[in-house]
């Protein structure tokens, strides 16, 4: 009984053991060592660093480049099975920083995202191609995993957006917000406003969870609307006393 006792008080120094050398191993090994950690639709240049302070010059996600990364890992995150790091990215035409976590099953949770990016570089993932603009994203916390409804929360907003050429149109500068009322039935639901521009529209814009999306609304050129932009919203049908023509717009991401 006395050795018994005896074990059960050192037990915590046991566990202070394992942790210190846990941590030491983090604050050693090499930045190369993340590379196993990582999903395989994520890439990586050259490392510079270590696993818990480090940097690369190239992060990519599905093949595509998304710029320069520095991390530092949140070890604790490691006990609930998950990946956790702080970031910063940085690239010539923007950046973005917050909170990461890749869990199992393929879950990604980013929190406290702030990022100003070229809507290029999110083409073909989640902007459609050839259209151009500046995406601002302030979101408190954002989750994704196959086969489930995203979870998000905050704003994100697309300023001086471009049709795609020859037209190339200017659409204008438009905010989704997401909140705790935005999730309903199977899908999230965000509001869909202008914020100045040559058409005033207003809508929502709903995710669901086999990633298709529904972009849906009122819209009516402003005055000085361009020409194109007047004839193509005609198109839409005949406008409501307001001038308001619904729209509709559906698709993948």
């Amino acid at each position: 009984m006395t050795q018994a006792v005896g074990r059960f008080r050192k037990l915590p120094l046991i566990l202070a053991g394992v942790a210190a050398f846990a941590i030491t191993l983090l604050v050693a090994l090499p930045a190369r060592f993340i590379t196993p950690l990582l999903p395989s639709t994520v890439s990586v240049g050259m490392l510079d660093g270590t696993l818990w302070h480090g940097t690369t010059d190239s992060l990519a996600v599905n093949g595509r480049h998304l710029g320069a990364v520095q991390w530092r890992l949140l070890p604790l995150q490691l006990f609930r099975a998950r990946l956790g790091v702080d970031f910063e990215l940085t690239r010539a035409d923007g950046q973005a920083r917050g909170r990461l976590a890749i869990g199992l099953g393929d879950r990604v949770e980013l929190q406290n995202l702030a990022a100003t990016l070229p809507l290029e570089a999110l083409a073909g993932s989640v902007a459609p191609a050839a259209w151009s603009g500046t995406v601002d994203a302030n979101l408190e916390r954002l989750a994704v995993r196959p086969g489930t409804v995203p979870e998000i929360e905050g704003t994100l907003e697309v300023r001086n957006l471009r049709a795609p050429p020859p037209d190339g149109a200017t659409i204008g500068n438009y905010r989704v917000t997401f909140d705790a009322a935005s999730r309903q039935d199977a899908q999230l639901v965000g509001k869909l406003q202008d914020l100045e521009g040559p058409m005033q529209v207003t809508g929502n814009v709903s995710l669901a969870a086999d990633r298709s999306y529904v972009i849906e609304g009122l819209v009516a050129p402003r005055a000085g609307a361009t020409e194109s932009i007047t004839r193509t919203l005609q198109f839409l049908g005949a406008p409501d006393a307001e001038g308001r023509r619904p729209f509709s717009v559906a698709g993948t991401y």
